[in-house]
């Protein structure tokens, strides 16, 4: 697995590239860099937010104090392993402690699909279920590929909005407006903007968790976003 599905490596261009082929995919334009940041202002400058209803995807009190920064994609076996170690500790004790919240952004790597999967999370935010959504997706991989050791399933293309509204629908949300939400645009722009932020944080592969302005790349022990987290609340 450690030299097939490293840490992938791509360049900004490259993400820029497969959301361009998301978007035609579906038939629907795709906006550049340069017009994102002109028309929303917000590509990757941190400045004003997007309007839309679900222009984030949180995980825990949106008000905590400390912030997560996770950058990942759901096909992802090294995001699929964080999810599954670390990543319930960090959620027992700091997320659903109030301590601390975890802000997710898309980084598609593995295909159309994948960025379907990722756009669709805005799609489950809008009916205040971006959490469940998120859990399903990740235990969906886990269940059915990667404890098996089916690591190739990073490589196939498994989703389609239909697809994911039956994992939708399983995670408690409506099937019917999610299906329809994640077949259309509506948080396009939300959706690009989150992975040009990437640029500015010098994102290079998954998951990349960024806390207190400290980066860790790839799955780590516990005791290492422990540590960060402890000294970002301190």
């Amino acid at each position: 697995m450690k030299k097939a599905l490293a840490v992938s490596i791509v360049s900004i261009a490259t993400l820029a590239a497969l959301g361009a082929a998301y978007y035609a995919m579906r038939g629907e334009p795709y906006e550049s860099r340069d017009k994102l940041t002109s028309t929303n202002q917000q590509a990757v400058d941190g400045s004003p937010e997007i309007t839309a209803a679900a222009d984030k995807l949180i995980i825990g009190n949106p008000g905590a104090p400390v912030t997560v920064i996770e950058y990942a994609d759901y096909k992802c076996p090294e995001c699929g392993q964080l999810y599954q170690k670390a990543s319930v500790d960090i959620r027992k004790n700091y997320i659903d402690t109030g301590k601390a919240k975890i802000e997710f952004r898309p980084y598609p790597l593995f295909g159309e699909d994948s960025g379907l999967a990722l756009y669709a999370s805005y799609c489950a935010a809008e009916q205040g279920k971006f959490e469940a959504y998120h859990d399903k997706m990740f235990e969906y991989m886990w269940q059915n590929y990667y404890q098996n050791g089916d690591y190739s399933a990073a490589t196939q293309e498994l989703f389609s909005p239909e697809k994911l509204g039956l994992l939708a629908g399983e995670a408690g949300l409506d099937s019917t407006s999610f299906t329809s939400c994640a077949g259309g645009k509506t948080y396009a722009d939300a959706y690009n903007s989150a992975i040009y932020k990437a640029a500015g944080d010098e994102v290079q592969g998954t998951p990349t968790l960024i806390i207190g302005g400290q980066k860790v790349v790839g799955p780590q022990p516990y005791g290492v976003y422990k540590t960060l987290l402890d000294i970002a609340k301190s």
